[in-house]
């Protein structure tokens, strides 16, 4: 899976934008690499420019594996909000699992189809987000 990342410290974000088919193993890979990222803090939005991705090959165990993953590293992620944009029917089917998965977490997760409105949505206030779980 081809993708690429820019942190945003002043702003609190990062933008990804992730082509082609993405796997399990990608997503994990990137939650390494952005978190192990000198930039990175807890808490900084997410924004997952995915109009590119052909096809997510993610069954619904490897999704629930993915969401155990924040689970333990949630401390690394912080209280944020994962914005997650797409046009493409199959992606956006897959995110919205994901969506329902996420409500367990300490996190906000949300589907858009424009880049503008999920970075939008992302740069409103953060204080309404619950405190990270012990």
């Amino acid at each position: 899976m081809a993708y690429s990342y820019e942190i945003f410290p002043s702003k609190q974000l990062v933008e990804i934008k992730i082509f082609g088919i993405d796997t399990e193993a990608d997503v994990l890979e990137r939650i390494t690499k952005i978190t192990s990222d000198e930039k990175w803090q807890p808490g900084f939005g997410v924004l997952m420019d995915m109009q590119e991705v052909e096809e997510l090959r993610i069954s619904f165990d490897e999704s629930w594996n993915i969401k155990e993953v924040h689970r333990l590293m949630e401390k690394m992620i912080g209280n944020c909000k994962m914005a997650l944009v797409t046009q493409n029917p199959h992606v956006f089917g897959v995110a919205r699992m994901w969506e329902s998965l996420a409500e367990e977490l300490n996190f906000e997760f949300r589907i858009f189809e424009e880049i503008s409105a999920g970075r939008g949505w992302i740069q409103t206030t953060l204080a309404e987000l619950p405190p990270p779980l012990n």
